[in-house]
């Protein structure tokens, strides 16, 4: 692997009232799930998040980039689908959340990346019925900072359409004779 290839790797568990479970926020103190009506407590409430990012930088022409996320929460009460608060507003006490994907990114120019990707992300709230999407994409993109960074591009900057990704690729080897349009 080249120079500039990373792993990192995130493990985080939350007990009790500050399981921190709650829409995979960094704040901490904000619980998920209900109380335990019978202890008024939050007692067995828990939460596992894992968060995994690799950067592999296989040539100066190809990088892959892929993540993992997965977090397991729980509420106090022995409930697995939805229990009550202190409040009386049902809410869901357990949830499991699992993302994957990844992205390869071809390297043509400094200027023009050609971009693969294929994610997946699935989600259960209590005993609801388990939820899945898969997004897959092959597209090019215009990077006017010709630089390789490969996920902090600037939106609106550095993808544009394919038909001005096209037009700016054109003229860039067409300059001495002046410049293309499309009507």
């Amino acid at each position: 692997m080249l120079e500039g290839s990373y792993n990192n790797l995130a493990i985080r568990y939350g007990a009790r009232i500050a399981n921190g479970g709650d829409g995979g926020l960094s704040r901490t103190y904000l619980t998920f799930g209900a109380p335990n009506l019978e202890t008024e407590s939050f007692e067995k409430a828990y939460s596992w998040a894992i968060v995994n990012n690799t950067l592999l930088n296989f040539s100066d022409k190809v990088s892959l980039q892929s993540y993992l996320i997965y977090t397991n929460s729980k509420g106090a009460s022995a409930s697995n689908d939805e229990a009550p608060t202190y409040f009386g507003k049902y809410i869901f006490n357990k949830k499991e959340d699992f993302t994957i994907g990844g992205r390869l990114t071809n390297y043509i120019t400094d200027k023009f990346h050609f971009l693969s990707e294929l994610h997946y992300s699935q989600r259960r709230d209590g005993t609801q019925p388990l939820y899945t999407t898969v997004k897959a994409g092959i597209y090019p993109s215009f990077v006017p900072t010709h630089t390789y960074d490969l996920i902090f591009h600037w939106p609106g900057i550095t993808t544009m359409p394919l038909r001005t990704c096209i037009l700016h690729i054109l003229n860039s080897w067409v300059k001495p004779a002046g410049d293309i349009i499309l009507a």
